[in-house]
């Protein structure tokens, strides 16, 4: 008797279990609404803007690689790297140093991509195409202009970069470069920046800023700056 009223019972469990399950089933397909159990929150896709850079500066008149330098600026968490150490005929140092989204910047992609915005004005036309550097040494995302002197003499400039569109994907990079040549002694430079129009523009958004110095540019030395927006 123990044994059949068992054998029962489990019978008896698993008719119940295939019926709420049957259910649910016609429930779910029928349009009826869901019991709470078999409810799932929804799954949220998250989406980013990466920005990275590349900063490569020639000293064009460097045979050893200045090593003084180059351990200060990695003591401070900028690990640049030299093209030739000794024996050299210039040289080409390279970084990839941390950079940020502005809060104004993250407002410009609010625009361009709902054509509104909260604080800029949003216009149409605008893109981040301008880059520039300064004598800064700090990233601040609260900045709305590229901070402290913007080199503008001897070589430097505010200039529109070249624009190279990423192909379509789960993550688009887009790259923007320029190169500036300089032409005398381009002071102390630390700090890369990329806006939306040139310095007479009347509606400037800065957009990203990425600290990589200081170091000083003499003449017919240059500064190529790679910026790389990643959006996934």
């Amino acid at each position: 008797m123990f044994a059949t009223s068992t054998r029962r019972r489990k019978v008896l469990t698993l008719t119940a279990l295939a019926v709420l399950s049957f259910s649910a089933f016609v429930a779910i397909f029928a349009g009826a609404t869901i019991p709470v159990v078999l409810q799932r929150n929804g799954l949220v896709a998250t989406s980013s803007s990466k920005p990275e850079i590349t900063i490569s500066i020639y000293h064009h008149d460097q045979a050893f690689a200045n090593l003084g330098w180059l351990a200060s600026q990695w003591l401070s968490g900028k690990y640049w790297t030299a093209d030739c150490y000794v024996g050299c005929h210039g040289i080409t140092y390279t970084v990839d140093p941390t950079v940020s989204i502005m809060n104004r910047g993250r407002d410009f992609e609010q625009c361009k991509v709902f054509g509104s915005a909260g604080t800029i004005t949003c216009t149409a036309a605008d893109i981040a195409q301008y880059m520039s550097v300064s004598s800064s040494n700090t990233v601040t995302t609260t900045d709305t202009a590229c901070p402290a002197t913007v080199w503008i003499t001897n070589g430097g400039s505010i200039s529109a970069g070249t624009i190279t569109a990423g192909v379509a994907g789960a993550t688009v990079t887009t790259t923007e470069t320029f190169t500036w040549t300089a032409t005398a002694n381009s002071g102390s430079l630390g700090l890369a920046c990329i806006q939306t129009e040139a310095s007479g523009g009347g509606n400037i958004v800065l957009y990203s800023e990425g600290q990589f110095g200081p170091d000083t540019l003499a003449n017919t030395d240059t500064l190529k700056i790679t910026w790389s927006i990643a959006r996934t």
